[in-house]
């Protein structure tokens, strides 16, 4: 039997085969499907569409932060095309909108993203909230390089209004990976951690935990357990 194929969903910033640089080697034992950015913002119901088009057989689904919300929603609504979920930081806030990380989070930003549709708000301005909320400081780049930027934040939902079922980890094999427990993501990782995921926790790994070297090693012992 060959090996089952896996489904990469990137999160915000590099998309598809881009947004996975630690992973090509994976392509060596099996057939990897890197979902490409179908519109800014990637609109997750335009996503999951997508993915479930590109996939003719069950899969394993490994996902990034706001890339978390697509491979959700497509275990939920095509749960026969989904052999496993990785969530890596998995950005599914509306599973704990009242844990003080998220919800620290959602007060900071709410009134940023509600200036995004006015277009009277410039690109830098809106790029200084942003930045300001998110506890950053602003790029300081050209003004074609912000527009692109600025233009997928404009684009995007904001992931605490995406519904999405924390219920579906108990009918498919989970794994949730965190750089740090003690963030919003590692609050959604306790939601869905009481519905039955199992969590790995690479310290000091960061916001993209599948860049450590230990993460690649992660992922194919919980693919063997899957796969049995």
């Amino acid at each position: 039997m060959s090996a089952t194929p896996v489904l990469f969903v990137h999160g915000a910033g590099r998309a598809g085969r881009a947004a996975w640089p630690a992973q090509h080697g994976l392509e060596r034992g099996r057939t990897c499907v890197w979902l490409p950015r179908v519109a800014p913002g990637d609109p997750p119901d335009r996503m999951v569409g997508l993915a479930s088009r590109l996939l003719d057989r069950p899969a394993h689904v490994v996902a990034h932060s706001y890339g978390g919300l697509t491979a959700m929603l497509l275990a939920e609504r095509h749960p026969g095309l989904v052999r496993s979920l990785t969530l890596v930081e998995p950005a599914a806030l509306a599973v704990c909108p009242d844990a003080p990380h998220t919800r620290a989070h959602v007060d900071a930003l709410r009134p940023v993203l509600a200036r995004a549709g006015d277009h009277a708000t410039s690109d830098r301005e809106l790029s200084r909230l942003f930045a300001a909320a998110m506890g950053r400081p602003a790029p300081d780049v050209p003004d074609d390089v912000l527009a692109a930027l600025v233009g997928e934040l404009r684009a995007t939902t904001p992931p605490w209004s995406v519904p999405v079922d924390a219920s579906v980890v108990s009918r498919t094999p989970t794994l949730v990976v965190l750089g740090d427990l003690d963030t919003m993501y590692g609050e959604v990782s306790e939601v869905l951690a009481a519905h039955g995921a199992d969590r790995v926790v690479l310290d000091g790994a960061g916001h993209r935990p599948h860049d450590d070297e230990r993460f690649d090693e992660v992922l194919r012992g919980f693919w063997r357990v899957v796969d049995g």
